[in-house]
């Protein structure tokens, strides 16, 4: 009896160390090809501002023409990113989550009661494309804080950013305290006068002005479900410049003109970021009363057409 229950003890021991071997040296997993083949969900091992994520066992994520690196932003909250399960439970597909609450602010972000977590696309110059069709999915949990006791909470989810800080698109909502939120797609600007302010870092903190804001939905209706949206834009600071976006299929936005305020960094520093952020919560509350949110996204990508966007049915 004994002898019997040695030997097992060495086996479930031989297994484990098996296990942590192929962990840290086995193949990495692609998501083109992940999906009902695989129970593994890995693990979040690395997490450092200026740097990719890395997982255990190795995970790849393909977002099309975007360079394979995305890394985490400055002042995302630690412990914030995963990798899970597809919440909607129609596939066994791995996704990605990001979660914030008012626990904990990061750097700067604390000066405004600002809380993200976030990734950015780090190509380097050379890696934006002067016109390319852009996706991604977002699914919305059934628990969200579509309505907050202070009006006005703002999250963002996915932006390009030509200067730091001024976005030249965002999609985010709003939340209010009655009326639920609205889901808006935005195009901001810097205007000439402020050009050289923008590119020293001199600007006061409102630094954009909008060419446009529309809202294409209301988040309560995207809760429980995936909602894709695709879209094109080609960037210039002439007038032959294109922002044209799809939610689900149905064209919600078609702008013409202008789409970068300054010619050095229009493709330069164009950077791509998703995620979730909830900006300036000291005005509303402070981040003590900041709701926990999760959001999840899926086929996330960059392409030449929007026949070849990754999910595309």
């Amino acid at each position: 009896m004994r002898e019997v229950l040695v030997a097992r003890i060495v086996q479930a021991l031989l297994a484990l160390v098996v296990g942590l071997i192929l962990a840290a040296c086995g193949p990495s997993i692609d998501d083109s090809t992940i999906g009902n083949s695989t129970n593994i969900v890995p693990s979040l091992i690395k997490e450092v501002a200026d740097q990719p994520p890395k997982f255990s066992p190795s995970y790849k994520i393909v977002r099309g023409t975007f360079t394979d690196q995305f890394d985490i932003v400055e002042n995302h909250k630690v412990g914030s990113y995963s990798l899970a399960r597809d919440p909607s439970g129609n596939t066994d597909d791995i996704v990605e989550r990001f979660y914030i609450d008012g626990k904990e602010c990061r750097g700067t972000d604390c000066q405004f009661g600002s809380v993200r977590s976030m990734l950015s696309e780090d190509g380097g110059e050379g890696d934006r494309k002067k016109e390319a069709w852009y996706s991604f999915e977002i699914f919305i949990p059934e628990n969200f804080p579509v309505r907050s006791q202070f009006k006005g909470r703002f999250y963002l989810f996915s932006e390009f950013k030509e200067i730091l800080g001024c976005a030249t698109t965002i999609f985010g909502a709003r939340t209010f305290d009655k009326n639920g939120s609205k889901f808006s797609i935005s195009h901001l600007y810097i205007r000439p006068d402020r050009v050289a302010a923008m590119e020293s870092n001199e600007a006061g903190f409102e630094r954009c002005s909008y060419r446009f804001q529309k809202n294409v939905a209301k988040l309560e209706n995207m809760k429980g479900k995936w909602t894709r949206f695709e879209y094109f834009i080609r960037w210039t600071t002439e007038n032959d410049g294109r922002f044209l976006v799809y939610l689900d299929n149905s064209k919600v936005i078609d702008y013409k003109g202008k789409t970068c305020s300054t010619e050095s960094r229009c493709l330069q520093q164009n950077t791509n970021y998703y995620g979730i952020y909830a900006p300036n919560n000291a005005s509303k509350g402070g981040m003590k009363n900041l709701e926990p949110s999760s959001v999840y996204y899926r086929n996330v990508s960059r392409a030449s057409s929007r026949e070849l966007l990754k999910g595309r049915m």
